[in-house]
């Protein structure tokens, strides 16, 4: 648990200098991944579609992608709920 703190608060500061909450981060990061991949959140809030709406003006650099690339990475995170790397799995790159 405490490597996922690290990287919890890795992802929290990395929002904060862009300037976006870790939710967008984590939609841009998706949306960054490539043109045949898009983020579809589901919400029943407005607010909450604004703000994912928001994620697409959160731009990241080549470096940026990176960064959470290593967060994202196999083993990187202990006893996932969920598997992060999902978006890859279809290319064989994944491990779920």
């Amino acid at each position: 648990l405490e490597k996922n703190a690290l990287i919890f608060e890795s992802v929290n500061a990395m929002a904060t200098r862009k300037g976006c909450t870790p939710s967008q981060l984590a939609l841009a990061w998706v949306h960054h991944q490539g043109s045949d991949v898009c983020p579809i959140p589901g919400t029943t809030k407005m607010e909450n579609f604004n703000q994912n709406v928001g994620a697409l003006s959160v731009k990241l650099t080549p470096e940026e992608m990176a960064e959470l690339e290593s967060y994202a990475a196999t083993g990187a995170a202990h006893e996932p709920t969920y598997c992060v790397d999902a978006v890859r799995v279809e290319s064989g790159n994944g491990m779920c």
